[in-house]
Parts: C-alpha cells; structure tokens; sequence
C-alpha cells in the first residue's frame, strides 16, 4: 500500500518526474518561450509536451519495429534538459525576465495545487492498487508496455483472447516511461498517478486566467477543481485515469489555441502550430472521446471567438488551415501505426 512507499521511494519517484520533463522543457524553451506567462506556465507545458511526446516516441518506435533501450531513455530525457539550457543560454538577452518574477495569483495555485495533490495521496495510504474496474486495464497495459519495451501487439501473457493491441495509450506510456526512470512497480504508480493528475488545477487555472484575463480567476478556478467541484476529480474513483489526463491535455491545447486567435495578424507562427500539433497528437493518443471534444471545441473557436468586432470567415478560415493539414498528417500517420500493428 502507498503508506509503505519508503521516503527514499518517493525521492526517486520526484527525481523521475524531474527528469521526465526534459524533453517537454526542451521543445518548450524553443518553440515557446516567448510566450510564456510565467514560471508555473513553463513548468505545465513542459509537463503536458513530455507526456504527449512518451505517447509519439512509442507510435515511431512501433512503426519501425523498435524497443526501447533503458540507456538511451534517459540520454534522451536528460538530453531535453540540456538543450533547453543551452538555447536559453544563447539566446538569454532576448527573455523577459519580468514574466517569471512569483507573483501572489501565482503562488496560491501552487499552494492549492501541492495541498490537493498532498490531500489526495492522504485518502489513498490504505490502497494497494488503483481504483475502480478499469484501474485494473490502466495498469494491465502500463505493465505490458513496459515488460515489452514499447507498444504491444497482443495482451500476452496476459491473455491469449485478444489477439491486437489497439488501445489509446498515451497515459500509459507516460507511467511506463516514469516507471522506466523511477523504478516504481506499475500497481503503486498508477494508484499515485492520481494525485499527478490534480495537475487539473493548474491548468484549470491556465485556461481560465487566459479566457478571463484576471489571475485571481483563475486562482478561484484552481481551488474549485482541487476541492469543491465533483467532476472531474471523482472520476479517479472509477480508474478514469486515461480520460482524465486527456482532459487535462484538451485544458492546455484550449489555453494555446486562445491565445492563438487573440494574437493572430494574418501571418501563421510555425512554432507555434508545431507546439500545437504535438498536444494535439497527445490527446488523440490518450483518449478519443476527449479528441472529439478538441476537435468540436476548435470549430466552435474558430466560428465563435472574435478578435475583431467584424467576423471575418476568410481569415478564420485562413487561421484554419495549418491546423486543418497538421490533422490530415496525424491522421495519416496514426493509420500507418495501427497497419503495423
């Protein structure tokens, strides 16, 4: 049970996350930091991109008949770390330095977020496995990914009745992958996950403050989801992880398209469509009904949200269309990985 994790267990489960996030800093620090809000904003999108990059890694790896290799994981993952550094190195005179000065807003979503987060572990110390029936399938798939070395094609040993493998993965090759670079058991981590899941208050936080323009917003937003809102937060009783954390996606993809459209001029931002696309791809690889969802919600942007009092269709048609071949090119890939399979 999570009461019996020894405190040298939980230190090399942090040191895990930390270096999970390497690559998601990396890519971030390039294609985004320009545009960062603040430090909790750069800790977030580092967060979700290395989630739906371990998602991305394991679809190429498939596609090419390859496993992964313990060593190379963690040169990679360190890797993200070091070249985010040294192209903040170079590049430091062109950083506003202001933007990641601590501010109240700020540290009070942390402080709800760390207490959530803290709450959640409390009401689980007695538990051995994670909630819920399909808890049982999250960590099934997180076990067989990791004994594999990547994407599975069947469920054995586990079973010999299904004979493919075609089950949207991400989380759980984020919790391979941590358990990779933690060397925690999948049983504990996925019942732990929860409480990396109350994640939802920072980017409920996000989404909101950009929505709004007013931090405390989304300070009220954090505390909401950490402590009074049912939903989503009792779908971890029922082992929703995979859902939840695509949710948790479809929050920071909503918060970049946003502030997308607010500062579109007519000329596209391929770095910004590239940070785009790779969370996109991370929803779709996570869960498909939440894909649905992100797919609806940009329509509904696109035809909605103005940023002149003049709705204009040809130039939101215009901010469409990168986003409409970045779906076509994910599509095509996603079909050549499941052939391979």
């Amino acid at each position: 049970m999570l009461e019996a994790v020894s405190f040298v267990e939980w230190l090399k489960l942090f040191a895990g996350i930390i270096v999970f996030l390497g690559p998601g800093f990396g890519l971030t620090s390039i294609l985004y930091k320009n545009s960062l809000k603040n430090i909790s904003h750069w800790f977030i999108l580092s967060l979700i991109v290395s989630v739906c990059v371990c998602g991305i890694i394991l679809a190429w790896l498939k596609l090419f008949a390859l496993q992964i290799n313990l060593i190379g994981l963690w040169v990679f993952f360190l890797s993200g770390w070091l070249i985010g550094l040294i192209y903040l190195t170079i590049n430091r005179g062109n950083i506003d330095r202001n933007r990641f000065y601590i501010r109240l807003p700020e540290l009070l979503v942390w402080l709800i977020s760390i207490a959530a987060g803290l709450i959640v572990l409390w009401s689980l110390r007695h538990q051995v496995a994670g909630l819920g029936s399909d808890s049982y399938h999250h960590t099934l798939i997180t076990q067989l990914i990791f004994d594999n070395g990547g994407l599975p094609n069947n469920y054995q040993p586990a079973t010999d009745q299904l004979i493919s493998f075609s089950y949207h993965y991400g989380y759980h090759a984020a919790m391979a992958t941590l358990m990779w670079l933690s060397g925690w058991g999948s049983r504990l981590l996925v019942l732990a996950s929860t409480a990396l899941l109350v994640m939802s208050t920072f980017t409920s936080a996000l989404l909101v403050d950009e929505v709004t323009e007013r931090p405390y917003a989304g300070v009220a937003a954090s505390a909401f989801t950490g402590f009074i809102f049912v939903f989503p937060m009792y779908m971890l009783n029922w082992g929703r992880y995979s859902q939840f954390a695509a949710l948790i996606l479809l929050s920071v993809f909503l918060q970049l398209i946003i502030a997308y459209i607010k500062k579109y001029t007519g000329s596209i931002e391929f770095q910004r469509i590239i940070l785009l696309a790779i969370i996109a791809s991370g929803i779709a690889f996570t869960h498909y009904r939440v894909t649905i969802m992100a797919v609806l919600s940009i329509i509904f942007l696109i035809i909605f949200f103005k940023q002149n009092a003049k709705y204009s269709i040809h130039d939101n048609l215009r901010f469409l269309k990168p986003l409409l071949a970045i779906s076509a090119r994910f599509f095509v890939f996603q079909s050549l990985v499941m052939a391979s399979g």
